[in-house]
């Protein structure tokens, strides 16, 4: 399993050898500066203490496992309600206001964070504005060139600023290979710091990919302009299976838990237990002592459990040759089955049985629809 993941780290360690001596730290970093003052000219910097905290430790724990281990990162919220996130050269990071609502734990945040680092390693704001030929009103070679002789700040600040420099040269918005490249090195970083799970990186890619589903031509953030977010999910789940990562996407997303609610139905008061919109069964029965709605909540807890443990639906079984009929999650019970509940739902306590069980594996299901659209 750490054959491929190797080979993963050897291939992308061979150009950095050959950027690093085309691109000095000095030179860089004033690059950085320069841009970053552009940056916060056009967007007001936000000042929240509990997020900056936060940026700051992730950013701390990726730079300290990245390929370029020396280099200091900042990162600054601003004021926009795009998703979106981009990196400087020199080290300086912004992530928007929107970014921080949409993401859904620290984790895909990391990813996040891990992505933009890996781009500075490979010094992809520095490489882009080199490889392009025009501004809108000037060269990119033209800028490079003040910084080589020294030029005043603020005339290089004018050339920067001229050709969208800022909005479009270091917005992420790099080629597909140069994206695949910061992904794979995103997983990377967060696999080594051993604190942040990486497939954050991924359950935040594919919530960008059914964005692009229902609006194609849309741009989105953080990753746009990349028509084949497909490829960039299959290619982050190929690399989490071949580092062995557990796969849990509930442990790393905001997901609504079972829940049970007492109904009248027909006259009759039942405790009914749904799972994201499903009907998974109802019952009126309890042991002594107990409430129908009591037992139901125990059961809804345990598949709770089961949940947050990254169940599969797969692993949603009836067992109808036990005594009582049984469903399973994997190897532990779910609930055992009563004559009562047959009797609530007008079929046998085995055919119950199964009907519970596919009755979950629909609602599994219909949260991979979810997922996917």
């Amino acid at each position: 399993m750490r054959k491929p993941l190797l080979a993963i780290v050897l291939f992308a360690l061979l150009p950095l050898w050959a950027y690093a001596k085309q691109w000095s730290p000095d030179y860089e970093l004033r690059v950085g500066k320069e841009a970053a003052a552009e940056v916060e000219k056009k967007w007001k910097v936000v000042t929240d203490e509990a997020q900056q905290k936060q940026l700051d430790e992730i950013a701390t724990t990726i730079a300290a496992v990245c390929d370029r281990p020396g280099v200091k990162y900042t990162v600054k919220i601003i004021d926009e309600k795009e998703v979106n996130a981009f990196s400087l050269p020199g080290g300086f990071v912004y992530v928007t206001a929107g970014l921080l609502k949409d993401v859904q734990s620290v984790h895909e945040l990391a990813g996040v964070l891990a992505h933009e680092i890996t781009h500075n390693t490979f010094y992809d704001a520095l490489e882009r504005a080199d490889k392009s030929k025009k501004l809108f009103m000037g060269s990119l070679a033209t800028a490079i060139g003040a910084l080589i002789l020294g030029a005043e700040g603020d005339k290089l600040s004018a050339v920067l600023a001229a050709g969208e420099y800022i909005r479009l040269g270091v917005l992420s918005q790099y080629s597909m290979k140069v994206e695949l490249r910061a992904d794979q090195g995103a997983v990377r970083y967060l696999i080594a710091s051993k604190r942040y799970d990486p497939v954050g990186m991924l359950t935040f890619m594919e919530r960008l990919a059914a964005e692009e589903r229902h609006k194609p031509k849309v741009e989105l953030g953080v990753y746009a302009d990349h028509p084949d977010t497909d490829e960039r999910v299959r290619q982050i789940i190929s690399q989490l299976e071949a580092a062995g990562a557990d796969i849990n996407r509930r442990a790393v997303t905001k997901w609504e838990p079972p829940k049970v609610e007492e109904k009248d139905v027909e006259g009759r008061k039942l405790a009914v237990l749904s799972l994201w919109g499903v009907e998974i069964m109802r019952s009126d029965y309890a042991p002594e002592g107990q409430t129908a709605v009591k037992r139901l909540e125990a059961v809804a807890e345990k598949l709770r459990l089961a949940l947050a443990d990254g169940i599969e639906d797969y692993q949603i079984t009836a067992d109808t040759k036990a005594t009582p009929p049984r469903v399973m999650a994997g190897k532990d019970e779910l609930i055992a089955v009563t004559p009562q509940d047959a009797a609530v739902a007008g079929v046998s306590a085995t055919d119950l049985t199964s009907r519970i069980a596919s009755n979950l594996g629909a609602a599994m299901h219909k949260e991979n629809l979810n997922r996917w659209w």
